[in-house]
Order: C-alpha cells, then structure tokens, then sequence
C-alpha cells in the first residue's frame, strides 16, 4: 500500500487508504471468482488498486455503492486481461496445482466431492449473467439481498426471484432434470 501512496497526491492519501481498506477483501472475492490460484488473486488485486490510485481523483469516494461497483468493475477487467495474456501463452502446471492425497480411501471421496464442485461451478460459469452475478454476490461476497439489489441495481424481490431460480436450476442440474 506504500507503494500506491508515493503515486498519488498528498491531499488524496486518506481517500486511497479508505478504498483500500474498505474494498480490498470484495476485490479480492472478486479476483477469485474469475482466477483459481491465490497468487493471481494478489497480483490482481494489487493491479486493481494501482489502476483504481491512478483515476482517484475522477472517483466520488462519497457515494460507497459507486466506489464498491468501481472496485469490482476494475478488478473484473484486469482479471480478463490476465486471463487473455494466459491463453496466449503455453501452459505450464506449477507446484501449488499439484497434491498428494494421503490415503486411498480418502482419495476416492475428494475425487467425487471436486468433480461435483467442478460441475456446479462449471454450470454456474453457463449460466445467464443475471443469475450468475446473484450467486456470486450472494455466496462469494457474502452479501445480503438487499445489497446486492443496489449493487445491481435492481429491486430487492428481483435479486431475490434470479437468486432463488439460480439455486433451483443448479439442484435441477445436480438432480439430473436438465430442461436446458
């Protein structure tokens, strides 16, 4: 955070500090939304926050639910360009994506725990962003219903209706019954 402070001017550092404070725990949710390894969620983060110090003073630092959807907005795209520059470049497996299993016994039940995990975030990832970004605020964020009314703004009984039938289609998915 030192670093973003010697950035940006005097008059601002309490404003930055503030963001950073605030926001950095919903970046980094949303970093790990898009990206699966923990240390591409911190670099994101802190690209986000370099990005976020440069446009402080077009940012109204006032209105918490502007700042909130800018975080997030900033942190969405430069999870998108990382995830463009990987595609481009070859595939490597680091150490962090592989594990021992300690036993046998208990490799056969975490085989079938991921690969359902894996299917339910695979069929999450296809749905409709209406009900994908519910979910995602819901569960991932933590966030209430009524929050994630604002953040979207939409009504709360609309966040509540694509929340409810995000969960019945992912059982109905689960379940077997795929009408889709």
């Amino acid at each position: 955070m030192l670093m973003f402070l010697a950035l940006i001017d005097e008059e601002r550092h309490d404003d930055f500090i503030k963001i950073y404070t605030r926001y950095k725990s919903l970046a980094t949710k949303t970093a790990g939304y898009y990206l699966s390894n923990r240390y591409d969620v911190e670099e994101i983060v802190q690209t986000a926050f370099f990005r976020i110090s440069q446009c402080l003073d077009r940012l109204d630092t006032d209105n918490p639910r502007r700042v909130a959807n800018f975080v997030i907005t900033v942190t969405r795209n430069c999870c998108y360009d990382l995830l463009r520059k990987q595609r481009r470049s070859p595939k490597t497996v680091t150490i962090d994506s592989v594990e021992l299993l300690p036993d046998e016994e208990d490799a056969y039940e975490r085989l079938i725990d991921r690969e359902t995990y894996a299917e339910v975030v695979k069929y999450i990832l296809k749905m409709p962003e209406k009900y994908r970004f519910v979910l995602y605020l819901y569960y991932a964020c933590e966030l209430s219903i009524t929050a994630i009314a604002v953040a979207l703004n939409i009504s709360r009984s609309t966040a509540h209706g694509r929340l409810t039938k995000g969960i019945e289609m992912i059982k109905r998915r689960i379940g077997g019954v795929d009408n889709g």
